[in-house]
């Protein structure tokens, strides 16, 4: 396996492992999914010209694999949605959706029902309907997200190193 990986999980399997590397500044953001007992790429999922890739996670099942393309700070202001920051949902290689909204942690609920988003506030987006449920909470500048086992709890940690545990509702 080589490539230059900024962020990395494993399928909940333990079989595999997937990866969200740019090798240049320059170049688009690339997810690969690895066989861990080959060593073999998979899968390659080209096209998150968003950016850098700022977190990747599997849902619990690791039905669905989820990844952040933060859009370029020094992007024009105009540029058009392509070059926005999103968060692109995947099944199988195939892209099931994009939320055109920037994050820089993701947690899916234990359920595989809802990702949450963390960015400048963290958000709950229903994947089934594709929806956002209204805002959490507030936080600058997220450094890490989890949902507890029983979906009843989300904790979120700040580079100010502050924690904010939230009360999912059921």
């Amino acid at each position: 396996m080589s490539a230059a990986n900024h962020r990395l999980t494993i399928h909940p399997g333990g079989t595999r492992l997937a990866t969200a590397s740019s090798l240049l500044a320059s170049q688009e953001s690339r997810i690969q999914v690895w066989d861990l007992a080959t060593e073999v790429a998979l899968l390659h999922i080209p096209g998150l010209a968003d950016g850098t890739t700022t977190d990747i996670t599997y849902s619990p099942d690791g039905t669905f694999l989820a990844a952040d393309a933060d859009a370029d700070a020094d992007a024009d202001a105009d540029a058009d949605a392509s070059s926005s920051d999103s968060v692109h949902v995947y099944d199988a290689g195939e892209e099931l959706h994009r939320l055109d909204i920037g994050a820089h942690r993701l947690a899916f609920h234990p359920d595989g029902t809802h990702l949450a988003v963390a960015r400048s506030g963290v958000v709950l987006w229903n994947l089934a309907a594709g929806e956002q449920v209204p805002a959490l909470i507030e936080v600058t500048n997220p450094a890490g997200i989890a949902c507890s086992s029983d979906g009843a709890l989300l904790a979120v940690s700040t580079a100010a190193r502050t924690l904010h545990l939230v009360h999912l509702r059921s």
